[in-house]
């Protein structure tokens, strides 16, 4: 609920640009389009209140196709 990037110290901003740098993927989901979806490497535009619905998709994916 809350856009880390605008609104947290700019420690967790840095290790995300950091992290980027390093490779790694950011993907950022949000209904509006913020100061962390500039930084993340995709954003998805998602339905106020879905995060929920996101979030058990992806476990859906990681338990089914063995990714842990």
């Amino acid at each position: 609920g809350w856009d880390l990037v605008a609104k947290a110290k700019i420690v967790y901003a840095n290790g995300i640009v950091n992290a980027r740098g390093a490779g790694a993927k950011v993907v950022h989901f949000s209904p509006t389009y913020t100061a962390t979806s500039r930084v993340a490497s995709e954003w998805h535009n998602i339905n106020p209140g879905t995060d929920l619905a996101v979030a058990l998709a992806m476990i859906q994916v990681i338990l089914s196709e063995r990714l842990y």
